[in-house]
C-alpha cells in the first residue's frame, strides 16, 4: 500500500510523495518500452529506464538516487546523454554519473565527443579501466586480482579478499 502524499514518513523521517511520482515513473517507462516495440532496446533505453526509477525513488526530497552509468566509450547516444546544451534531453538524466569503459587510452584521445563534457558541453564523464580493475581487484589492492569484474558495485563481494 502506499501512502498518500503529505502522509508523515515516521520510520524514516519527511513525508511521503504519493502514489502519482510512481504512477507518471512507470508511465515513462512504458512509452520509452512501447516506443521500442519489437525493436533490440538500447543501452541508452536502459539508462532511461534507470534514471527514471532513480527520479522516483529521489520524489519524496527525503532519499537520493546514486547510480553509476557504464557505457562503451564509442556509444554516441550515450556520450550525448548529458549534453544539456543539446537540447531536449530528459531531466531524469541528471540521476547518474555516467563512465565510459576504455581500456584503450588512445581510443579516448580521439574520441572528440567524449571530450565535450570537459569542455562545458554537458557533464563530463568518468573512465573506467575495466581491465585494471580486474588485475588489481575492487580496492586496487594488487594482491587480490578479480578475473570476474564486469562493472563497479561497490557491494558486490570479493570471494577472495576476507575483511
Amino acid at each position: 500500500m502506499l501512502r498518500s502524499k503529505g502522509a508523515p514518513i515516521a520510520s524514516f523521517g519527511g513525508v511521503a510523495s504519493g502514489p502519482d511520482v510512481l504512477e507518471s515513473g512507470i508511465g515513462e517507462i512504458n512509452r520509452l518500452l512501447n516506443a521500442r516495440a519489437s525493436q533490440k532496446a538500447r543501452p541508452i533505453d536502459m539508462l532511461d529506464v534507470c534514471n527514471i526509477i532513480g527520479q522516483i525513488v529521489v520524489s519524496g526530497n527525503v532519499r537520493r538516487s546514486a547510480q553509476i552509468a557504464l557505457g562503451d566509450v564509442d556509444d554516441l547516444d550515450f556520450l550525448r546523454a548529458k549534453r544539456w546544451d543539446l537540447g531536449g534531453i530528459p531531466s531524469w538524466r541528471s540521476n547518474s554519473n555516467n563512465s565510459v569503459i576504455c581500456d584503450d587510452i588512445e581510443a579516448l584521445l580521439r574520441n572528440e565527443e567524449f571530450w565535450n563534457g570537459y569542455n562545458g558541453n554537458g557533464e563530463p564523464y568518468g573512465i573506467v579501466h575495466l581491465a585494471a580493475m580486474k588485475r588489481m581487484g575492487r580496492t586496487d589492492e594488487t594482491q587480490y586480482p578479480d578475473p570476474a569484474v564486469e562493472g563497479c558495485n561497490p557491494v558486490q563481494p570479493n570471494p577472495t579478499h576476507q575483511n
